[in-house]
């Protein structure tokens, strides 16, 4: 069995559209790549839109995992522990690979690492329920929403939850993590940074957070623990068709200090979405050097 190494200093994002699915060929044979278990999973539900994302999003799982281990995406066995987090059971020498998955209306994300915890989320931009704002976030985070109105607000009650969702699923505890017992700072920094009680995680000073828009519509966060590297790179960015058709788009984060592209675009063709046919994707970094002598964190904004 040919292992595809991962470095352990790269984090993979992919995202995909659920919208390919419409297309009947690239459905059957996302679907031959499911569990049983999944298939049953996916036939349950009531609405289409609902089966095409959840089929969507297993099938990026699988075959994200396949591109690091020379197994077919119908191979992959997982399980869940009693967060429902998902780990990897079979094959055995697949297991030092840490992935995590979240889909929202229109887009799907997978995130993989090697041997690194790892959280991702991605979400829709839409009417937010302010009436949890005071009880889900911390009381910093909640005045930082009231403070403002109108789509500042959407933007900032987002982002605050897209970190938050990847946090808890980077340490496998899901919301048994109370939300507001830990806060993330943006004004005062170029990037997220996380205050805790160490008494709910005493490892906090290793999470690199990365705010990222992968569509006009979109908002997306990632969560790694990197607590051996003050900063992290892009190495590559750009978009990829699997050999089934299923488009995703990918960037690899490295800890290298050499970045390979300055500010990228690329344009998708129209895919018969309003939102995604001008799509453009700029790249920024941001150097420790501006981030402060006395902070190491890196970030990440598309």
């Amino acid at each position: 069995m040919a292992i595809v190494k991962i470095d352990p200093d790269i984090v993979c994002v992919y995202f995909s559209r659920p919208a390919v699915l419409e297309d009947t060929r690239r459905y059957s044979q996302m679907m031959s790549t499911l569990s049983d278990d999944e298939v049953r999973r996916a036939e349950r539900f009531h609405f289409e839109h609902d089966r095409r994302l959840f089929v969507a999003s297993r099938a990026l799982v699988r075959r994200t995992l396949s591109r690091y281990l020379n197994v077919e995406p119908a191979a992959w066995r997982f399980e869940t522990n009693s967060y429902g987090q998902p780990h990897i059971v079979s094959p055995i020498e697949g297991k030092m690979l840490r992935f995590s998955a979240s889909h929202t209306d229109g887009l799907v994300m997978c995130v993989v690492a090697n041997n690194r915890d790892v959280g991702g989320d991605v979400e829709r931009l839409r009417a937010c329920p302010l009436d949890v704002v005071d009880c889900f976030f911390a009381p910093v985070e909640a005045r930082a929403i009231w403070a403002l109105s109108g789509k500042e607000r959407l933007e900032r009650f987002l982002t605050y939850w897209t970190l938050k969702e990847s946090y808890v699923k980077a340490r496998g505890l899901g919301f048994s993590i109370p939300t507001n017992r830990f806060a993330f700072h943006l004004n005062d920094y170029p990037f997220p940074r996380i205050e805790i009680d160490p008494a709910l995680d005493h490892r906090a000073s290793g999470w690199r957070f990365y705010f990222l828009r992968p569509t006009l519509t979109h908002r997306a966060s990632l969560c790694v623990y990197l607590p051996d590297q003050p900063m992290l790179c892009i190495s590559q960015f750009g978009f990829a068709s699997d050999q089934a058709g299923l488009d995703r788009e990918v960037f690899h984060a490295t800890t290298s200090a050499t970045r390979q592209f300055g500010p990228y675009e690329q344009v998708i063709g129209d895919i018969g979405d309003a939102d995604w046919v001008d799509l453009r994707i700029h790249l920024e970094t941001i150097s420790t050097r501006q981030a402060g002598a006395n902070h190491s964190d890196y970030s990440v904004v598309m």
